[in-house]
């Protein structure tokens, strides 16, 4: 999951995890993948 500092286009991923805390949320937050 690549976050940009403005996102143009809304991720299958980032709506699922500010919606609901989905298990892939919960992977990628306990994952420091993405700089928040």
């Amino acid at each position: 999951a690549q976050v940009s500092p403005a996102p143009q286009k809304p991720s299958p991923a980032a709506p699922k995890a500010v919606s609901t805390p989905a298990p892939k949320d919960i992977i990628e937050t306990k994952t420091p993948k993405k700089p928040s």
